[in-house]
Protein backbone atom coordinates (compact mmCIF):
# COMPACT_ATOMS: atom_id res chain seq x y z
CA UNK A 1 0.00 0.00 0.00
CA UNK A 2 1.14 3.16 -0.54
CA UNK A 3 0.72 6.43 0.40
CA UNK A 4 0.86 10.18 -1.25
CA UNK A 5 1.27 13.25 0.54
CA UNK A 6 2.86 16.66 -0.41
CA UNK A 7 5.11 14.71 -2.82
CA UNK A 8 6.18 12.72 0.16
CA UNK A 9 5.62 8.82 -0.51
CA UNK A 10 5.06 5.91 1.84
CA UNK A 11 4.96 2.39 1.87
CA UNK A 12 3.90 -0.32 4.17
CA UNK A 13 3.32 -4.00 4.71
CA UNK A 14 -0.43 -5.69 4.91
CA UNK A 15 -0.57 -7.67 7.81
CA UNK A 16 -4.36 -8.94 7.64
CA UNK A 17 -7.20 -9.57 5.30
CA UNK A 18 -10.33 -7.05 6.04
CA UNK A 19 -14.05 -8.48 6.04
CA UNK A 20 -14.45 -6.41 2.45
CA UNK A 21 -11.82 -9.07 1.58
CA UNK A 22 -9.02 -6.25 0.70
CA UNK A 23 -5.81 -6.65 2.31
CA UNK A 24 -4.96 -4.11 5.59
CA UNK A 25 -2.33 -2.81 7.90
CA UNK A 26 -2.62 -1.43 11.07
CA UNK A 27 -2.40 1.96 12.14
CA UNK A 28 1.02 1.12 14.13
CA UNK A 29 2.11 -0.02 11.09
CA UNK A 30 1.03 2.93 9.12
CA UNK A 31 2.00 5.24 11.66
CA UNK A 32 5.47 4.18 12.44
CA UNK A 33 6.52 2.46 8.99
CA UNK A 34 4.72 4.87 6.84
CA UNK A 35 6.17 7.84 7.35
CA UNK A 36 9.49 8.91 6.21
CA UNK A 37 9.63 12.55 6.07
CA UNK A 38 8.99 12.92 9.76
CA UNK A 39 6.24 12.84 12.19
CA UNK A 40 6.35 16.43 13.08
CA UNK A 41 5.45 16.95 9.64
CA UNK A 42 2.31 15.34 10.07
CA UNK A 43 1.51 16.38 13.63
CA UNK A 44 1.69 20.29 12.31
CA UNK A 45 -1.20 19.31 10.51
CA UNK A 46 -4.44 20.15 10.85
CA UNK A 47 -6.72 16.99 12.13
CA UNK A 48 -8.62 16.70 8.80
CA UNK A 49 -5.37 16.12 6.73
CA UNK A 50 -4.30 13.07 8.55
CA UNK A 51 -6.28 9.72 8.62
CA UNK A 52 -6.30 6.20 9.35
CA UNK A 53 -8.64 3.02 10.25
CA UNK A 54 -8.30 1.62 13.04
CA UNK A 55 -9.27 -2.53 13.18
CA UNK A 56 -11.18 -3.34 16.65
CA UNK A 57 -10.35 -6.93 16.24
CA UNK A 58 -6.88 -6.51 15.94
CA UNK A 59 -6.96 -3.96 19.56
CA UNK A 60 -5.44 -6.09 22.24
CA UNK A 61 -6.24 -5.10 25.94
CA UNK A 62 -3.53 -6.35 27.34
CA UNK A 63 -2.94 -5.96 31.60
CA UNK A 64 -1.00 -2.97 31.41
CA UNK A 65 -3.76 -1.03 29.32
CA UNK A 66 -6.25 -1.97 31.50
CA UNK A 67 -4.37 -0.72 34.54
CA UNK A 68 -3.34 2.65 33.06
CA UNK A 69 -7.13 3.24 32.03
CA UNK A 70 -7.98 2.11 35.39
CA UNK A 71 -5.62 4.06 37.01
CA UNK A 72 -6.37 7.61 35.04
CA UNK A 73 -10.13 6.68 36.03
CA UNK A 74 -9.71 6.32 39.55
CA UNK A 75 -6.76 9.18 40.25
CA UNK A 76 -9.64 11.33 38.44
CA UNK A 77 -12.40 10.09 40.47
CA UNK A 78 -10.31 10.67 44.04
CA UNK A 79 -9.18 13.83 42.60
CA UNK A 80 -5.17 12.33 42.64
CA UNK A 81 -2.53 12.95 39.81
CA UNK A 82 -1.44 9.72 38.54
CA UNK A 83 1.92 10.09 40.31
CA UNK A 84 0.07 9.98 43.34
CA UNK A 85 -2.34 7.61 42.52
CA UNK A 86 0.58 5.43 41.89
CA UNK A 87 2.46 6.02 44.97
CA UNK A 88 -0.80 4.75 47.13
CA UNK A 89 -0.81 1.89 44.67
CA UNK A 90 2.68 0.67 45.22
CA UNK A 91 2.41 1.22 49.07
CA UNK A 92 -0.81 -1.20 48.67
CA UNK A 93 1.05 -3.55 46.61
CA UNK A 94 4.00 -4.04 49.65
CA UNK A 95 1.56 -4.46 52.22
CA UNK A 96 -0.64 -6.56 50.44
CA UNK A 97 1.14 -8.30 47.37
CA UNK A 98 -1.85 -10.51 46.70
CA UNK A 99 -3.87 -7.49 45.77
CA UNK A 100 -0.97 -6.56 42.74
CA UNK A 101 -3.45 -8.52 40.18
CA UNK A 102 -6.78 -7.77 41.87
CA UNK A 103 -6.22 -4.05 42.24
CA UNK A 104 -7.58 -2.97 38.57
CA UNK A 105 -10.16 -5.46 38.97
CA UNK A 106 -11.56 -3.64 42.67
CA UNK A 107 -14.49 -1.04 42.75
CA UNK A 108 -13.53 2.48 42.89
CA UNK A 109 -15.42 2.75 46.22
CA UNK A 110 -13.07 0.13 47.95
CA UNK A 111 -9.74 1.04 46.65
CA UNK A 112 -10.79 4.74 47.68
CA UNK A 113 -11.09 3.40 51.34
CA UNK A 114 -8.04 1.28 51.85
CA UNK A 115 -6.19 4.67 50.22
CA UNK A 116 -7.69 6.43 52.80
CA UNK A 117 -6.92 3.89 55.73
CA UNK A 118 -3.43 3.07 54.32
CA UNK A 119 -1.53 3.96 57.10
CA UNK A 120 -4.09 1.78 59.68
CA UNK A 121 -3.45 -1.18 57.03
CA UNK A 122 -0.26 -2.80 58.95
CA UNK A 123 -2.08 -2.75 62.28
CA UNK A 124 -4.99 -4.42 61.26
CA UNK A 125 -2.97 -7.49 59.02
CA UNK A 126 -1.05 -7.90 62.44
CA UNK A 127 -4.19 -8.62 64.29
CA UNK A 128 -5.76 -10.22 61.04
CA UNK A 129 -3.20 -12.87 61.03
CA UNK A 130 -3.02 -13.32 65.16
CA UNK A 131 -6.69 -14.43 64.62
CA UNK A 132 -6.53 -16.76 61.90
CA UNK A 133 -2.26 -17.62 61.92
CA UNK A 134 -2.19 -20.32 59.80
CA UNK A 135 -3.96 -18.38 56.73
CA UNK A 136 -3.06 -15.94 54.60
CA UNK A 137 -3.66 -12.46 55.56
CA UNK A 138 -2.61 -10.48 52.76
CA UNK A 139 -5.06 -12.94 50.46
CA UNK A 140 -7.82 -12.64 53.26
CA UNK A 141 -7.86 -9.16 53.47
CA UNK A 142 -7.61 -8.72 49.72
CA UNK A 143 -10.94 -10.90 49.12
CA UNK A 144 -12.62 -9.14 52.50
CA UNK A 145 -11.62 -5.61 52.15
CA UNK A 146 -13.60 -4.77 55.19
CA UNK A 147 -11.31 -7.34 57.66
CA UNK A 148 -8.76 -4.29 57.40
CA UNK A 149 -10.80 -1.07 56.68
CA UNK A 150 -13.20 -1.35 59.85
CA UNK A 151 -14.55 -4.53 60.75
CA UNK A 152 -14.46 -4.55 64.81
CA UNK A 153 -11.29 -7.47 65.29
CA UNK A 154 -12.86 -8.63 68.98
CA UNK A 155 -15.98 -9.34 66.90
CA UNK A 156 -13.91 -11.11 64.33
CA UNK A 157 -12.07 -13.30 67.01
CA UNK A 158 -15.10 -14.16 68.61
CA UNK A 159 -16.24 -15.73 65.08
CA UNK A 160 -12.82 -17.41 64.72
CA UNK A 161 -13.22 -19.20 67.98
CA UNK A 162 -16.83 -20.03 67.48
CA UNK A 163 -16.00 -21.78 63.76
CA UNK A 164 -12.73 -23.87 65.75
CA UNK A 165 -15.48 -24.92 68.22
CA UNK A 166 -17.98 -25.98 65.21
CA UNK A 167 -15.13 -27.63 63.59
CA UNK A 168 -12.35 -28.81 66.07
CA UNK A 169 -10.91 -31.25 63.57
CA UNK A 170 -10.40 -29.05 60.56
CA UNK A 171 -8.05 -26.49 59.41
CA UNK A 172 -10.50 -23.24 60.09
CA UNK A 173 -8.07 -20.50 58.94
CA UNK A 174 -6.97 -21.96 55.38
CA UNK A 175 -10.81 -22.59 55.23
CA UNK A 176 -12.27 -19.29 56.18
CA UNK A 177 -9.31 -17.82 53.37
CA UNK A 178 -10.39 -20.04 50.65
CA UNK A 179 -14.52 -19.30 51.85
CA UNK A 180 -14.88 -15.65 53.16
CA UNK A 181 -18.71 -16.25 53.20
CA UNK A 182 -18.48 -18.56 56.04
CA UNK A 183 -17.53 -16.05 58.44
CA UNK A 184 -21.81 -15.32 58.66
CA UNK A 185 -21.66 -17.65 61.61
CA UNK A 186 -25.34 -17.50 61.30
CA UNK A 187 -26.05 -18.17 57.62
CA UNK A 188 -23.53 -21.08 57.79
CA UNK A 189 -25.49 -22.73 60.24
CA UNK A 190 -28.38 -22.50 57.87
CA UNK A 191 -26.64 -23.78 55.20
CA UNK A 192 -25.61 -26.75 57.28
CA UNK A 193 -28.77 -27.33 58.50
CA UNK A 194 -30.60 -26.90 54.82
CA UNK A 195 -27.87 -29.53 53.74
CA UNK A 196 -28.64 -32.08 56.20
CA UNK A 197 -32.09 -31.58 55.70
CA UNK A 198 -31.68 -32.72 51.74
CA UNK A 199 -28.61 -35.12 51.94
CA UNK A 200 -29.35 -36.74 55.56
CA UNK A 201 -26.90 -39.55 55.03
CA UNK A 202 -23.96 -36.80 54.17
CA UNK A 203 -21.33 -35.96 56.86
CA UNK A 204 -21.18 -32.03 57.03
CA UNK A 205 -18.39 -31.90 59.33
CA UNK A 206 -16.52 -34.20 56.43
CA UNK A 207 -17.79 -32.08 54.12
CA UNK A 208 -16.34 -28.60 55.56
CA UNK A 209 -12.97 -29.81 55.09
CA UNK A 210 -13.04 -31.75 52.05
CA UNK A 211 -16.08 -29.59 49.63
CA UNK A 212 -17.05 -26.36 51.55
CA UNK A 213 -18.60 -25.12 48.97
CA UNK A 214 -20.91 -27.96 48.73
CA UNK A 215 -22.34 -26.74 52.37
CA UNK A 216 -22.05 -22.99 51.59
CA UNK A 217 -23.79 -23.52 48.25
CA UNK A 218 -26.70 -24.11 50.38
CA UNK A 219 -26.50 -20.80 51.85
CA UNK A 220 -28.88 -17.50 50.89
CA UNK A 221 -26.78 -14.97 49.37
CA UNK A 222 -26.07 -12.52 52.27
CA UNK A 223 -22.82 -11.56 53.15
CA UNK A 224 -21.54 -10.89 56.15
CA UNK A 225 -19.36 -8.20 54.32
CA UNK A 226 -20.38 -6.30 51.36
CA UNK A 227 -18.03 -5.88 48.98
CA UNK A 228 -18.98 -2.47 48.17
CA UNK A 229 -22.45 -1.11 49.20
CA UNK A 230 -25.03 0.41 47.56
CA UNK A 231 -25.76 4.35 49.01
CA UNK A 232 -28.67 5.58 50.05
CA UNK A 233 -28.64 8.19 47.10
CA UNK A 234 -27.85 5.32 44.81
CA UNK A 235 -30.80 2.90 45.41
CA UNK A 236 -33.18 5.69 45.03
CA UNK A 237 -31.96 6.59 41.87
CA UNK A 238 -32.13 2.94 40.91
CA UNK A 239 -35.51 2.38 42.12
CA UNK A 240 -36.71 5.93 40.16
CA UNK A 241 -35.15 4.70 37.13
CA UNK A 242 -37.73 0.92 37.67
CA UNK A 243 -40.56 3.10 38.77
CA UNK A 244 -40.53 5.94 35.50
CA UNK A 245 -40.07 2.72 33.19
CA UNK A 246 -42.51 0.18 34.15
CA UNK A 247 -44.87 3.28 35.19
Amino acid sequence: MKSEDSGKQASYEFTYQGNDGREKATFEQAFKSGIHGGVQDYIDKAPWDFGYQMSEKNLVWHDDLKERLYSRVVSEEMDLTEEELEGYLHRLRALLPDASEKLIHMPVKTLGRLIQSIDTIPERLMRLKMIFPKANASLLAIRNPELVLGFDPDHLETIANELNDMFPNLEVDKIVEENPSMLDIEELKVAMAEAQRIMPQMDVQKAMGSDPQLILSFQRGTQLIPYDPVSPEERQRDEDEYNQYYS
